[in-house]
C-alpha cells in the first residue's frame, strides 16, 4: 500500500513539474504575449488596431500616438479572421474602454486558419467560456450563419473542447527557452512595442518587379466572415466604440467589392497601379511591409487618423 501511494505522489509531483513549471521556461508565441498587455491595468488603451499580420507590420503606436495624442496598441495577430477579432474585442472590453478600433479589412477576408495560428492568438487569453466560443466558431467549418455557444453543447462534448484546449495550449511552446529574466520578471518587449512587429528582411528586387506587374485580384467575403463581421460591427455600435477599416500598402493589388455595402470609413492604401508603388526598400514581401515602410507608413496613417480624431473631437 505504501509502496502505490509513493508512486501516487511520485507521479503527481512529475506531473505539476512538466504541467506547470515546464511552459513556463519556454518562451510564448509573440501573439499570446499580447494579451498581457490588454490584463495590465496601468496600460490605457484609446485606439485598438486588430487584424492579421499586415496591421502588427504596418502600425507602430510609438510613431502614431505622439502625433494623434491618444494611446493605441495593435492587437493583431498572425492570419488573425473576423471571427477571432470579434472574440478578442469581447474580452478587450472585460478590461479596457476603447474609443476607436482600426480593422484590416485582410482579416474580413482571411479564411481556413491554420490550428496554431489559432492557438497562437489564444494562448494568452484568461481561461474563459468566451474563450473557448471563440476556439470553436474558429474551428467550425458547418455554419455561414450562427455562433457555436458552449452553454449550448452537451456536457461531454464541451468538455471534451475544453481539454483539447487547455492541453495543447499549455504545451503550445516555442524553441526559444526563456532567459533567467524573462523567468522572473516577464517578457517587456510587447510593453515597450504595443504590439509592432518590426521586420528587417527586405524583399528582392527581381520579386519586387513581378509583383508590380500582377493583376489585381478581387477578394470576396464569405458568408460566415460577413455574418462575424455584422456582429463585430454590432459589437462596436453597443459599446459607442468608432470603427474604420484599414487596406495597408501591399504588393498584391486587391479589391473588396462587398466593403461598399457597410457605411464604414474606409483608408484604402492599396496600390492600383503601377505608378503608385515606392522604393522596394518600403516592403518585406508582397503583403508585408519592411520596418523601413511601416516607420513611413505609420506616419502617413497617423496624420489620417489626427484628422478623423480631431472631426469626431474625442
Amino acid at each position: 500500500m505504501k509502496t502505490i501511494l509513493l508512486k501516487f505522489f511520485i507521479f503527481i509531483f512529475i506531473f505539476s513539474i512538466i504541467f506547470y513549471l515546464m511552459p513556463n521556461i519556454f518562451d510564448k508565441h509573440r501573439d499570446a504575449k499580447n494579451w498581457n498587455f490588454i490584463y495590465n491595468e496601468d496600460y490605457n488603451i484609446d485606439i485598438l488596431f486588430m487584424g492579421s499580420s499586415l496591421i502588427f507590420t504596418s502600425l507602430d503606436p510609438n510613431i502614431i500616438d505622439p502625433i494623434i495624442e491618444y494611446d493605441s496598441f495593435n492587437l493583431g495577430s498572425s492570419s488573425q479572421n473576423i471571427i477571432q477579432a470579434y472574440y478578442n474585442l469581447i474580452e478587450v472590453l472585460k478590461y479596457k474602454k476603447i474609443k476607436l478600433i482600426v480593422l484590416d479589412v485582410n482579416t474580413i477576408v482571411t479564411e481556413n486558419v491554420k490550428i496554431g495560428f489559432i492557438y497562437n492568438n489564444l494562448s494568452g487569453m484568461y481561461f474563459s467560456e468566451n474563450k473557448i466560443n471563440s476556439f470553436l466558431n474558429s474551428i467550425n467549418k458547418n455554419s455561414d450563419s450562427d455562433m457555436l455557444d458552449l452553454s449550448q453543447l452537451p456536457v461531454y462534448e464541451g468538455w471534451i473542447n475544453i481539454a483539447c484546449l487547455i492541453l495543447k495550449e499549455k504545451f503550445n511552446w516555442k524553441n526559444d527557452i526563456k532567459t533567467f529574466d524573462k523567468i522572473l520578471f516577464g517578457d517587456k518587449s510587447i510593453v515597450n512595442n504595443r504590439g509592432f512587429l518590426k521586420r528587417d528582411k527586405l524583399i528582392k528586387v527581381n520579386n519586387y518587379n513581378k509583383a508590380k506587374n500582377k493583376k489585381i485580384v478581387n477578394k470576396k467575403i464569405s458568408l460566415k466572415n460577413d455574418f462575424f463581421l455584422k456582429s463585430f460591427i454590432s459589437l462596436c455600435d453597443k459599446n459607442d466604440i468608432d470603427l474604420i477599416f484599414l487596406q495597408t500598402p501591399t504588393l498584391e493589388k486587391r479589391t473588396i467589392r462587398e466593403l461598399d455595402f457597410y457605411e464604414i470609413p474606409y483608408y484604402n492604401f492599396g496600390f492600383s497601379n503601377d505608378n503608385d508603388y515606392y522604393d522596394y526598400k518600403f516592403f518585406s514581401d508582397e503583403v508585408h511591409l519592411s520596418t523601413y515602410g511601416a516607420e513611413k507608413f505609420s506616419l502617413i496613417f497617423a496624420d489620417s487618423l489626427k484628422y478623423f480624431l480631431t472631426l469626431k473631437q474625442y
